[in-house]
């Protein structure tokens, strides 16, 4: 989604706000008010995905990780019937909202906190973890390494599918994120029903979660 964006909607990055955020203060300061206001409601739109995951995390007992990948079809839905002329920023708002919604539904794994929509953090947690075995040969830093080395591919394995998307494709091209949401939604549903089945035989939900990545 991130890197499709990018290529197809004025070199936007929908998937965070630091980018917005100093344009947001550039126009206000270069007095265009237009485009501030145009900004100043992204980051509203990003902050509502935050609180629509609250909501429904604590309002009900629905499987978040399912509704965060019917959220981004939704997007998806969205982008595939917006104009081409249409202006980046507006044509991001399904963007801002489904990545801050996914960002809360997918945090990491085994105590890792971890970004499914952008890089930063990845990097350094890659880093950190290669620097830390480096200096104490223990190897419980190399499995927090492979964690975050695996999201990075994983992260950027959808860029690539964006680049041949965006260039065979142009905004037509956003309809391949469905396919790799079904994958994501397959991956879910093996998850639910390892936890649901480790549940009757009272086995603990890590377990479960576990045994899926054997």
């Amino acid at each position: 989604m991130g890197g499709f964006t990018i290529l197809t909607r004025g070199d936007l990055f929908g998937n965070a706000q630091t980018a917005n955020m100093i344009s947001l203060v550039h126009f206000i300061l270069g007095k265009d008010f237009l485009h501030f206001f145009l900004r100043l409601l992204a980051v509203f739109v990003y902050a509502l995905g935050t609180a629509a995951y609250v909501m429904i995390k604590n309002k009900t007992d629905w499987n978040i990780k399912k509704v965060s990948i019917l959220v981004d079809y939704l997007a998806v839905v969205l982008l595939g019937f917006f104009p081409e002329s249409m202006e980046p920023v507006i044509a991001l708002y399904p963007v801002f909202f489904a990545m801050s919604f996914q960002w809360n539904s997918f945090p990491g794994n085994y105590g890792y906190a971890s970004s499914t929509i952008f890089s930063t953090n990845n990097i350094r947690q890659t880093t950190l973890a290669f620097s830390e075995y480096l200096c104490d040969k223990d190897k419980k830093h190399l499995h927090k390494m492979w964690f975050f080395l695996g999201t990075l591919l994983g992260f950027h394995t959808g860029v690539a599918v964006s680049w041949f998307a965006a260039k065979y494709l142009g905004y037509q091209g956003i309809w391949l994120n469905g396919v790799i949401l079904l994958a994501a939604g397959v991956f879910v549903w093996l998850e639910t029903s390892h936890e649901t089945r480790n549940e009757k035989t009272k086995l603990p939900v890590r377990t479960a979660v576990a045994n899926i990545y054997k």
